[in-house]
C-alpha cells in the first residue's frame, strides 16, 4: 500500500526529517507546496514510506546518508 510521506531539509542543519504523510500523493504536495513555497526544490522530498516505520526510518537514513 502507497503512503507518501514528506521530507523537509532542516535549513540550519541540512538534516531531513518527516514533516506530513498520506495516502494521497497529491495531498502531501499540496502540504509541500503550500507550507513550504519558499523553500528549493532540493529541500522538499516527497517519499512512498508504505506506512511503515521501518520503511519511514529506512527513507530518513538515505537522504541524510546514514545508511
Amino acid at each position: 500500500m502507497a503512503y507518501y510521506t514528506l521530507f523537509v531539509r532542516d535549513e540550519e542543519t541540512g538534516i531531513f526529517h518527516d514533516e506530513f504523510g498520506d495516502y494521497k500523493r497529491a495531498d502531501v504536495q499540496e502540504e509541500a507546496d503550500c507550507t513550504y513555497y519558499d523553500r528549493k526544490k532540493s529541500d522538499i522530498k516527497i517519499i512512498n514510506t508504505g506506512g511503515t516505520a521501518e520503511a519511514l526510518f529506512a527513507a530518513s537514513r538515505k537522504l541524510n546518508n546514514k545508511i
